[in-house]
């Protein structure tokens, strides 16, 4: 809810209506599938999921076996929390990206 934090997601519409059912609000956001879409055009070869963004944009393979895994049971697995930790990374780095584009 805090809207002095940059939320950097990718498919922003998806969390949205997640955290909508739970009452949480989210504001202050950079999508960063929006920004591939705006930037890139609606349809392109590979689409404009995470990882075909990542390999598109910063020439890095995500391997995203782990999203559809139990992140309810815990404690996390160590291919969760790497899983996440790299998900966070490439947020990062795609929002430089893009934001530096879209400036142009």
């Amino acid at each position: 809810e805090n809207s002095d934090v940059l939320k950097v997601i990718h498919n922003a519409t998806f969390e949205r209506s997640v955290l909508t059912r739970l009452n949480l609000p989210i504001v202050n956001v950079f999508d960063t599938l929006t920004a591939s879409r705006r930037i890139r055009g609606k349809r392109i070869e590979g689409g404009h999921g995470l990882a075909a963004v990542c390999e598109r944009e910063l020439g890095r393979s995500l391997d995203k076996t782990e999203q559809t895994s139990d992140w309810t049971r815990r404690p996390l697995t160590e291919r969760q929390i790497a899983y996440a930790a790299l998900d966070g990374e490439v947020l990062l780095e795609l929002h430089a990206r893009f934001a530096a584009q879209m400036l142009v």
